[in-house]
């Protein structure tokens, strides 16, 4: 009786075990998938750094008289005095009244010597986060013209980086 009671619980154990082991490769599986999709993500975002580098602007050349302010949706838009390029303003995301003001007064001073801005229409981080299928419409950033046409050209330029910081 103990021995068929032993090869019984040996008999559940690795029953337990089989059922067990696909989830296991399955998950590994996932993670490998995964390791070469996030892989050409960066492949993709390296060739995007590199074909389209920011755009340099400098803070004399903003319209520092007509900068707009707008309340709902917290943003901040600053038209150049002439067009730099395609380029015609500048913008960026403020939570804080306050702050925004911070960052005019310091681009009138001088203490903000230049910005750069991405030079797309959308953000090809955030459009990866909301979109899935990105990679897919950019065709693995094979082709510059492609990038190019899913990520548009902006008139009205996010700000990347503050430069030519002075105290």
């Amino acid at each position: 009786m103990p021995r068929i009671i032993r090869r019984m619980l040996t008999f559940f154990v690795l029953a337990a075990l089989l059922l067990i082991e696909p989830r296991v490769s399955f998950s590994s599986s996932t993670e490998i998938e995964a390791l070469p999709q996030s892989t050409l993500v960066q492949q993709c975002a390296d060739r995007i750094e590199q074909w389209f580098s920011l755009l340099t602007i400098q803070s004399k050349e903003l319209d520092l008289e007509n900068v707009r302010i707008i309340l709902i949706g917290d943003l901040v838009v600053i038209p150049l005095k002439k067009p730099h390029g395609t380029v015609r303003a500048i913008r960026w995301h403020q939570k804080e009244l306050t702050e925004a003001l911070e960052v005019i007064r310091l681009l009138r001073q001088g203490k903000i010597g230049a910005v750069n801005v991405l030079p797309f229409l959308q953000d090809p981080a955030a459009l990866y986060q909301v979109r899935g299928n990105l990679m897919d419409e950019l065709k693995g950033c094979q082709q510059k013209e492609q990038v190019q046409e899913v990520l548009g050209q902006c008139t009205e330029c996010v700000v990347r980086e503050w430069l030519e910081l002075k105290p």
